[in-house]
């Protein structure tokens, strides 16, 4: 099986969300080729919008389709001590997040919803797929391009 090394999905994704912070100053960006505008993404005020938020995103006619048994499974949001990370806990399917700027946005909230429709602890192509597919539904049109730009230069490992 092709798995995508750990660091690499986080590095595409910090290249991905570095666009999306900085729109202010870089508005526009060249994407295969293509100038593309850079959108914004959500962020979220606290814990029980982010609920509301994932609760929107399993419910979406698209997501239901695509995973007819993983949306249909509540999703529980609470907090994470440390400002660094978030995480998925598969055995409560409960998002961890910190309550901050990393941990309040769109993307660190779609990343950990990947871990729940993909059913995988780690960042296989299920994931990657799950990923795209949150993105690429739930952003504007231009996220998913910066996204698999970021995402084309990933490097693989076999397991």
């Amino acid at each position: 099986m092709v798995r995508i090394a750990a660091n690499a999905v986080y590095q595409a994704e910090q290249i991905f969300e570095n666009a999306l912070n900085n729109r202010d100053k870089f508005p526009t960006a060249i994407v295969f080729g293509s100038t593309v505008n850079v959108p914004d993404q959500r962020r979220f005020g606290d814990y029980q919008h982010v609920r509301k938020y994932v609760n929107y995103v399993l419910a979406h006619p698209h997501i239901r389709h695509v995973y007819p048994t993983r949306s249909l499974k509540p999703v529980k949001v609470r907090v994470r001590k440390g400002p660094n990370k978030a995480h998925y806990e598969r055995s409560t399917s409960t998002i961890a997040l910190p309550d901050n700027r990393f941990g309040m946005s769109e993307v660190t909230v779609l990343h950990e919803l990947a871990h729940h429709l993909s059913d995988t602890g780690g960042h296989d192509a299920l994931f990657i797929k799950a990923l795209d597919t949150l993105i690429e539904t739930m952003m504007a049109p231009e996220a998913i391009l910066l996204y698999r730009e970021a995402v084309s230069n990933l490097t693989t490992t076999s397991e």
